[in-house]
């Protein structure tokens, strides 16, 4: 894509002004609209089709895991990184589990965040380095028998890598990689790629380094 299209949904008017600012000299980022409560995004991404929707987890009317929620169910949705203030383990772990694409926190810097942005609209989940350690994960194995393909699957998730990726350094086909990432979330009790990452980072914490991306 040209340019990745941009939703945000914040009911801080501060925020979202100093978004706007900042974002105005970005040139890859196009900033389409802005919304203030998860009601608000649902329509405005029916109206304005973004590629990327950065939502906000507590909103009024509707909160922003909710909004995520309904979005990511619809066809064709946009990627959702959702993003707070506060390091709220209950949401992170509502939106990781709905499909959001990452959760960051709003201390990000500029680049963090527009990094985020270019790595959730080219399909990537995207993990804060402080965020995973804050998720509670109580129902992931203790003990893992994974071979060495899932181990080394596993490491290039969380360090950055696509399923095209992951079969070019690992030498199989895509759709190996695919069955490979459905049997480690199985293993990990992890319904979606994001928690997967976020409980791969927990077990194996040598696989993080930095920004979980994957």
């Amino acid at each position: 894509m040209s340019r990745i299209r941009l939703l945000i949904a914040d009911d801080d008017a501060f925020v979202t002004q100093m978004l706007q600012q900042l974002l105005h000299d970005v040139p890859e980022v196009e900033l389409v609209g802005v919304c203030r409560n998860g009601q608000e995004a649902i329509e405005r991404v029916k109206e304005l089709k973004p590629h990327v929707v950065l939502m906000d987890v507590v909103m009024p009317i509707l909160d922003g895991v909710e909004a995520a929620r309904h979005l990511l169910t619809a066809p064709n949705p946009p990627r959702i990184l959702m993003w707070t203030t506060f390091e709220f383990e209950g949401p992170l772990r509502d939106a990781l589990e709905t499909g959001a694409s990452g959760f960051l926190l709003k201390s990000v810097p500029l680049s963090g965040l527009v990094a985020s942005i270019r790595a959730a609209a080219n399909g990537l989940v995207v993990l804060g380095a402080e965020v995973a350690p804050k998720l509670r994960i109580t129902d992931t194995p203790q003990r893992l028998d994974l071979s060495e393909r899932e181990r080394k699957t596993l490491r290039l998730l969380c360090r950055g890598a696509s399923n095209a990726s992951i079969s070019k350094e690992t030498f199989v086909s895509e759709s190996t990689v695919k069955k490979t990432v459905s049997g480690l979330k199985s293993k990990l009790r992890a319904p979606s790629r994001a928690l997967l990452i976020a409980k791969a980072t927990k077990a194996f914490p040598e696989l993080q380094d930095g920004e979980t991306w994957a």
